[in-house]
């Protein structure tokens, strides 16, 4: 050791590692943060400074409220004004006829879109299910549920197409003589095919004016004044009528072979859909021609055992979920996670009007585009389709455009994820389970308004262009790419964007939700093309939607829910109508 070192006095600021801890000065534990330690400051100068906390609004119940949307009273009169305005005129035009074109006096009704569907579901399942003894075949079975969708002398004639491939070629010609009767009211009182096939030019593949039964006015039913018999079909078309069930038959007596071409052609003309299948009747199934008419009802078996197991088995797992639904709600344990504004702001609401314009303006441009230009019907379909697109960054940024973040404006109509995207998506499943059972009461109910309506002889209006059913079944690649991607991606998102994520949230925070969920589904509703016997069904899914958004808070549940929905309904279609 150096000279004089082990002799330093020992001072209580210079302990030495020898001597008592007791000794040793206090000094404050740095601990892991410095901004802790006074002796290092108040503040971390690297620390970002914390927000400045949002203060608490609380309603009258104490319930917690998010601040006032961005936007004004005078915002929100407007928007409503313009999307009750809107959403009017799109319900209208959505449910206009389509426009009467001028017809030949000649020519015979259109078959009956149910009809036509469910018979040719009929006649392929019976095809596709040999049965185990004759005894037991499906096609008497089924052909009885044909007469209740036939309600002229066209459908009756070609419901005995039909009825010949499922019972055999005597019921076909029971019906034949009945079409011809139901045709024959307004100018004969009894005028059979039987009485018809005792007319001497039969022959003749055209009638002549000395075939027809009796000139008598007596006769007749009150005529208009351009002279065509009123509610009934021409003189023209009666005679055409006449002709196909001749022809018809011709064909269940001696077999199709029997008829020249051109009856084959002018049949398949008339009664597209049904002559076909009238066409191969009796060929073997072994003959091309006829294994291609038939063919499909495998399909059909498969889109009816997905039905069964969703309807049936989901309906009754749905059950289960909304007992246990009720349940939690009545006992507390399931809350709403619904952040409600305070009364004032707009911009969310505003989306629904934006929406509904936009929709509206689409409608009014593809219908000036029809009659501008000589664009095919498919060619249209495909633009309008892919035109809605469009509409879709309108709605995500017309926030933006009034001030509103894009993070927050996202957060306020649901965009987040809540508690966690696999959990919302289970809720959103399990809500859309447990909403089956209010679908299956809504269908009965629509059941129920069908039957009335049709004791009070009200009938509605026959359904404008553009019929779902008919572009699920054209078969084209593109236009179902476009109708698959519209209904499965397009319609869950912007939708529910518009409806549940920005209006309800708006009108929650101002009415009670129920309310608030009602006056949305109606909005929405209205705004589909269906028919309005189907509005319950509609208005029961909105309904579903809602729920989901007020409980989850975040909208994934609500989108998962409507996509469920949407893509069960395209699946069945996509795998039914191409075949029928």
């Amino acid at each position: 050791a150096a000279p004089g070192w082990s002799g330093m006095p020992r001072t209580p600021t210079t302990p030495q590692m020898d001597s008592d801890p007791a000794s040793y000065p206090t000094v404050p534990n740095p601990g892991p943060n410095p901004a802790e330690n006074p002796a290092f400051g108040s503040r971390d100068p690297f620390e970002r400074p914390a927000p400045e906390p949002t203060p608490v609004m609380l309603d009258r119940r104490g319930r917690r409220r998010s601040p006032k949307d961005p936007g004004s009273k005078s915002a929100a009169a407007l928007a409503w004004l313009i999307a009750i305005v809107v959403i009017t005129i799109v319900a209208v035009l959505q449910r206009l006829p389509a426009p009467a074109a001028e017809t030949d006096p000649a020519a015979l009704a259109p078959p009956d879109p149910t009809l036509r569907l469910i018979g040719r579901v009929l006649v392929k399942v019976d095809h596709a299910v040999p049965p185990p003894s004759p005894d037991e075949a499906l096609g008497p079975q089924f052909a009885p549920m044909l007469d209740d969708f036939v309600f002229t002398p066209e459908d009756r004639l070609r419901a005995a197409m039909l009825k010949g491939e499922l019972v055999g070629a005597e019921a076909a010609l029971q019906d034949i003589d009945n079409a011809v009767s139901m045709a024959s009211e307004p100018f004969v009182t009894t005028y059979t095919i039987s009485e018809y096939l005792a007319i001497e030019s039969l022959e003749s593949e055209d009638l002549e004016s000395e075939d027809l039964p009796s000139d008598d006015p007596a006769t007749k039913h009150p005529t208009s004044e351009d002279g065509a018999l009123a509610g009934a079909m021409t003189l023209e078309a009666y005679e055409v009528l006449l002709n196909d069930a001749q022809s018809l038959v011709v064909l269940y007596n001696e077999g199709p072979e029997a008829l020249p071409d051109a009856t084959r052609a002018r049949l398949l003309e008339h009664h597209p859909g049904f002559a076909d299948i009238a066409l191969v009747f009796g060929q073997d199934d072994t003959d091309p021609e006829r294994a291609a008419t038939l063919a499909g009802g495998s399909r059909i078996l498969i889109a009816g055992l997905i039905a069964g197991v969703v309807f049936i088995g989901g309906g009754l797992i749905g059950v289960v979920l909304l007992i246990l639904f009720i349940i939690g709600v009545g006992t507390g344990r399931i809350r709403s996670r619904l952040p409600k504004p305070a009364p004032g702001g707009s911009v969310y609401f505003e989306i629904l009007p934006v929406f509904a314009t936009l929709f509206l303006l689409l409608m009014l441009a593809m219908a000036a585009l029809e009659r501008s230009t000589s664009l095919d019907t498919l060619t249209l379909l495909k633009i309008n389709l892919a035109a809605q697109w469009l509409i879709l960054p309108a709605v995500f940024f017309w926030p933006v455009v009034r001030g509103v973040p894009m993070r927050k404006a996202l957060d306020d109509m649901g965009w987040a994820r809540g508690q966690g995207v696999i959990k919302e998506t289970v809720a959103g499943v399990g809500g859309y389970l447990a909403g089956l059972p209010l679908l299956f009461a809504a269908a009965i109910f629509v059941q129920f308004l069908a039957l009335l309506a049709g004791l009070l002889g009200v009938e509605e209006p026959p359904p404008g262009p553009n019929d779902l059913m008919d572009l699920f079944a054209s078969g084209d690649a593109v236009l179902l790419l476009l109708l698959v991607s519209l209904t499965t991606l397009w319609a869950p998102i912007v939708e529910e964007t518009v409806f549940r994520g920005g209006a309800f949230r708006h009108l929650a925070g101002r009415i009670h939700w129920f309310v608030a969920a009602a006056f949305i589904a109606i909005a929405f509703a209205v705004m589909h093309s269906y028919s309005l016997l189907l509005l319950p069904i509609l208005l029961s899914l909105a309904m579903v939607f809602a729920v989901l958004r007020y409980w989850r808070g975040a909208l994934i549940a609500a989108v998962v829910a409507h996509f469920c929905q949407n893509a069960l309904a395209t699946t069945l279609m996509l795998l039914i109508l191409p075949v029928t």
